[in-house]
């Protein structure tokens, strides 16, 4: 199912609903990270699986703290950060928030060898 915009992504549980995605998300198969995740909702680092999960269920209401979520990542030590996608919007937006950062963009399966 594509998605309506420009971007043309695939969004193949959309259909499913909030209802249905809780489902999904909470039969995910994680365990705790060593890495931290820094999700869109809280632009907090997150480990423990249960934490990950709500924090995933908050994604899909709440407003994408873009600018936190960066900034916190470049404090949490990431340096290099890579778009995997069409397009280049999101290595630009990397770029204004974190100037020092190291920024990939690969859009299609060439661009990863």
């Amino acid at each position: 199912m594509r998605a309506e915009g420009a971007t043309g992504f695939l969004k193949p549980a959309k259909h499913l609903g909030p209802t249905g995605v809780r489902g999904l998300i909470a039969r995910l198969p994680l365990a705790r990270l060593r890495t931290p995740l820094i999700n869109n909702a809280d632009a907090a680092p997150l480990t423990d699986p249960e934490e990950i999960r709500s924090s995933l269920l908050r994604q899909l209401t709440s407003a994408v703290r873009w600018d936190e979520s960066i900034r916190r990542m470049g404090r949490e030590g990431c340096r290099l950060f890579v778009e995997i996608g069409p397009g280049r919007v999101l290595s630009g937006l990397v770029k204004r928030i974190l100037p020092d950062a190291e920024v990939l963009s690969v859009s299609g399966l060439e661009g990863l060898k």
